[in-house]
């Protein structure tokens, strides 16, 4: 029988090969593993094997397609069997330490998560581990759900990834989440005790020449915030192993940690102090609750440790805990990087949300950053999802800055969009139409920017003018939406506006 699987592999090579090519060969390579699903995946193994490492973007690509293939097969049926994982070794191997994808293949041997999968999943990780704690975090994930694997396979090898930035945070997170769900009997690192505590005595050091002398960290903003945050990581899971460990040796240590000017890093050095029935740490722990960025840590650890009723009952609220939470989003540093300097909630309502069988209670809060004598304002949301936009929502009505957090995350197989430019030919002669009839309206300058469908009626969606003002204009077949932009430096934008637009109809709906 003739095999159509290889034209994948043979795209490898093809540098003027398409998506669309990949795509289609991927689904031939799905029904020829399901024909012959044993002799077809060895013969695709050879293959690879055989092949170079990625050099292109294009490269990684089509190696995604052939490993989301590989990995759906085996999924199926229990299709797994050992002798793959000499396979999945060699391709992990082949790939090379500056591919973006092998740190999926040790994902997939997690997800199996036999002896011998997390016996080879500590030992790369040890030789040759990924460059990045993103991909480490992707291979650890299945591993902290609440399986009966042996986990005691991936110690005390795993440990020895302490040497590495990228996985040492994540080995020590495992290793505590696994001795509070009562894996093992002692923590995994207290035959290591020495080691562990010379490592949070440098760690500390680094910290203090860092607060002292931040130009060390790098040549770069860049440099030194991934370095303050990888060592930050691995100062906050050292914390909770030595702990968890419980040896009083590590109190001296922990009080060092527990003088390092990072909220992050006090509360979980007082936390670990309060475990160690330091009164230093219980007090610590306590006034921390005060602090909205770190809030929802210290809450956590008192629960944990028996101390809830010594907090003030205004940081129990759930307007507090909500705080918090806003607080926490914000110093992300996918986000501002940084705790807002002001937190002030001012609105709070239970509502029926899109998504929710039940009512839900939505918080707005309006947050504060003071950078040298300039002054940051805007809104954002904490319940159904927790969120801000650059758009400058201080000026809406609230109803209307729940909308577009609404309108944002709704997510409904009735509700699509597509860009004008993609839309077929009667899509544009319907565009035209709406165009029209904006026209005939009194709006000008109007450009379509995109075309959906909501809950079974057409939009269009454009940037317009009317009377010589700019803004965005929603039309349907019943209604029309213009918003003005405003004189904000930030408004709202076109995607921002169609948001407000869904958001209204949906939260009307679902709050009549």
């Amino acid at each position: 029988m003739k095999q159509s699987w290889p034209r994948l592999v043979c795209l490898l090579n093809e540098p003027s090969s398409t998506l669309d090519q990949a795509s289609e060969a991927a689904c031939e390579l799905q029904a020829q593993l399901l024909d012959d699903p044993e002799q077809s995946l060895r013969s695709l193994f050879r293959q690879l094997s055989e092949q170079q490492r990625p050099s292109s973007p294009q490269q990684e690509i089509i190696w995604d397609h052939l490993l989301q293939v590989i990995f759906q097969h085996l999924s199926e049926r229990q299709r797994w069997q050992a002798s793959y994982l000499d396979c999945v070794v060699q391709l992990y191997q082949l790939l090379g330490n500056e591919s973006n994808l092998r740190h999926q293949l040790l994902h997939f041997c997690a997800q199996v998560g036999d002896a011998d999968c997390l016996t080879t999943i500590a030992e790369l990780l040890c030789v040759d581990p990924p460059h990045t704690s993103t991909s480490v975090g992707v291979i650890f994930a299945p591993l902290f759900h609440d399986r009966d694997i042996p986990f005691a396979s991936l110690f005390p090898r795993l440990l020895d990834t302490l040497e590495h930035p990228s996985v040492a945070a994540a080995t020590l997170d495992l290793a505590n989440h696994l001795v509070r769900a009562e894996r093992f009997p002692e923590h995994p690192g207290s035959k290591r005790l020495d080691a562990l505590q010379s490592l949070l005595r440098n760690l500390n050091h680094h910290m203090e020449q860092l607060a002292e002398h931040p130009e060390t960290a790098g040549d770069n903003a860049q440099q030194m915030s991934h370095t303050i945050s990888e060592s930050i990581a691995l100062l906050i899971a050292l914390c909770d192993t030595l702990a968890l460990i419980g040896d009083v040796s590590s109190i001296a240590l922990l009080r060092q940690t527990l003088d390092l000017p990072h909220r992050r890093l006090r509360t979980e050095a007082a936390a670990a102090l309060a475990r160690l029935k330091e009164p230093i740490g219980v007090e610590t722990l306590i006034a921390s609750a005060a602090e909205p960025v770190v809030r929802l840590h210290a809450l956590a650890y008192a629960e944990e440790l028996g101390l809830s009723d010594q907090i003030d009952p205004v940081y129990l609220s759930e307007t507090s805990k909500a705080e918090g939470k806003l607080a926490l989003w914000l110093a992300h540093e996918q986000q501002m990087g940084i705790p807002p300097t002001e937190l002030e909630c001012v609105d709070q309502r239970s509502q029926f949300w899109p998504g929710y069988e039940k009512s839900v209670d939505c918080f707005i809060f309006r947050y504060h950053f003071q950078f040298g004598e300039s002054r940051y304002s805007n809104l954002g949301i904490v319940g159904p999802l927790t969120r801000c936009i650059t758009a400058d929502l201080g000026e809406l009505p609230l109803e209307d800055v729940y909308a577009i957090f609404a309108g944002w995350q709704a997510d409904h197989e009735e509700i699509h969009e597509q860009d004008i430019e993609e839309l077929t030919e009667s899509q544009q002669l319907e565009v035209l139409r709406f165009q029209r009839t904006l026209h005939d309206k009194g709006y000008q300058a109007i450009a379509p920017a995109t075309w959906g469908s909501f809950l079974g009626d057409q939009i269009l969606v454009a940037d317009a003018q009317q009377q010589g003002v700019l803004g965005v204009v929603v039309t349907d077949s019943q209604d029309v939406f213009w918003h003005p932009h405003s004189e904000s430096p930030r408004p709202l934008t076109t995607e921002d506006v169609y948001n407000l637009y869904k958001g209204r109809k949906l939260l009307q709906a679902f709050n009549p």
